[in-house]
């Protein structure tokens, strides 16, 4: 289940919003009629009379999903096999994945759940909400209706109304969310589906009032900061979104996803020492290969951002180590078979902090293993070119630059690297063309 690459990664943000869909009320869970697990010959068995080390097991799971840690909710469940032949965990597990932009993984494991209890209605509207997201909402109508049809909730009505707003249908999406509301008008299920929906009509600025409102009367109930705070990093609202993230680690100091959603904000501040900071102490907690992924890749662009490349070439070094290990792909012996993007483009990365650092013998061989999987990558072929001047290897570099420029032939700065070259290789008419050619693209508007 796990995947990495943080170049990849990072862009999960933008689907993360919207991801806050809820487990129960966990306070009101606590007084609920225990969720129920379906078993073979359809018997129901109450959580409470579970084993006891699912039963744990299970009950941490709900906490750190009431407290909307991704990261946190990730790392427990890939740890406690326990839980993986459980229906409501897979669930939880299953939205988890969802909100952080895994959908695949994420209708796997739903999948998985739907199977050991088919009839559960939490189950039901978890899937219906996940195909949804994965922009199969009309796959997700039949779930969706039989979940509300065996218990209308709150929850479920939510999940139904984003379904028809998912399917064009904004009529039948208002009916049901005006239900939602008749049941429960103070359920944070009803007030991510109003925040969502209003964010797919780009009316961000209502999606913040329902979360602040919710909020006057819930002031530390986490989801709601979680989710606020991902309005306001979509209204490019970055301070107020580190208020509520500063409020979220006040009220839970070990609070993984919030100290990687911080330090994103505080990056995009210009304040790289307190990212480096944020990201400093999520390090200090125990993380999953891809929140270390993700943390280093921080950790290396806000160090780089300071002007120290020797720490930012630590911090790639330490991805390129781990992705390496995770994915049994060796670019130093040019293994590449079915080399996957995320770790090229990390590997990418690591390998222009090597050539700017004058790192080149240790560079080129990757570049190499890059170039064989992924040909057309241009960023790794110019990083080569480089490379191999750096080695006074001159006509490899010509080569590049050649293959370069024949694909696209409006970089001026191009022309001024193969001019170089071809200085070096006493071609003085090629070098004066190409720096001909340079300047009229320079002053081209």
């Amino acid at each position: 289940m796990r995947k990495l690459g943080a170049a990849a990664f990072v862009s999960y943000f933008a689907v993360s919003i919207l991801g806050t869909v809820s487990c129960l009320s966990f306070c009101h869970a606590a007084h609920a009629k225990p969720p129920v697990r379906q078993l073979p010959g359809n018997q129901a068995m109450p959580v409470d009379r579970l084993p006891d080390s699912i039963n744990k097991s299970l009950a941490h799971l709900l906490r750190l999903r009431s407290a909307d840690d991704r990261y946190s909710v990730r790392a427990f469940f890939d740890d406690h096999p326990e839980l993986h032949n459980n229906s409501r965990a897979l669930a939880e597990s299953a939205l988890n994945y969802a909100a952080i932009g895994w959908v695949n993984d994420s209708i796997q494991l739903i999948e998985r759940a739907e199977k050991l209890s088919p009839r559960d209605d939490y189950v039901l509207a978890s899937k219906a909400w996940i195909l949804y997201k994965a922009k199969k909402a009309s796959a997700g109508l039949r779930p969706a209706t039989e979940a509300v049809k065996s218990k209308p909730s709150a929850r479920n009505l939510a999940i139904l109304s984003e379904v028809f707003r998912g399917m064009g249908d904004d009529a039948k999406a208002e009916e049901a969310l005006s239900k939602a509301a008749d049941v429960d008008a103070d359920s944070i299920d009803v007030v991510g589906a109003k925040i969502r929906m209003s964010r797919g009509r780009f009316k961000g600025s209502a999606g913040v009032k329902y979360a602040t409102d919710f909020l006057k009367k819930h002031p530390k109930d986490l989801r709601a900061l979680i989710l606020r705070s991902e309005v306001w990093e979509l209204l490019g609202k970055n301070k107020d979104a580190i208020a509520d993230l500063s409020t979220v680690l006040a009220l839970k100091p070990d609070h993984l996803y919030a100290y990687q959603k911080r330090a994103e904000r505080y990056q995009k501040e210009r304040d790289f020492k307190a990212a480096v900071k944020d990201v400093r102490k999520l390090q200090t907690f125990k993380l999953d290969p891809s929140a270390m992924v993700i943390a280093n890749g921080t950790l290396a662009e806000c160090l780089e951002s300071l002007g120290d490349l020797k720490g930012a070439l630590e911090a790639r070094k330490r991805n390129y180590v781990l992705e390496r290990k995770i994915s049994s792909f060796d670019l130093m012996r040019g293994d590449v078979k079915q080399l996957n993007s995320g770790f090229a483009r990390d590997s990418i990365e690591y390998c222009r902090l090597e050539i700017a650092l004058k790192q080149y013998g240790t560079a080129l061989p990757k570049l190499n293993s890059i170039l064989v999987a992924y040909p057309n990558n241009t960023q790794a072929r110019e990083l080569r070119a480089r490379a191999l001047e750096g080695l006074s290897r001159w006509n490899e570099a010509l080569t590049d630059w050649d293959r370069l420029i024949n694909k696209h032939s409006s970089f001026p700065k191009w022309y001024e690297s193969r001019a170089a070259v071809y200085q070096k290789l006493g071609k003085a008419d090629a070098a004066r063309s190409d720096l001909e050619t340079a300047r009229k693209l320079s002053q081209d508007p």
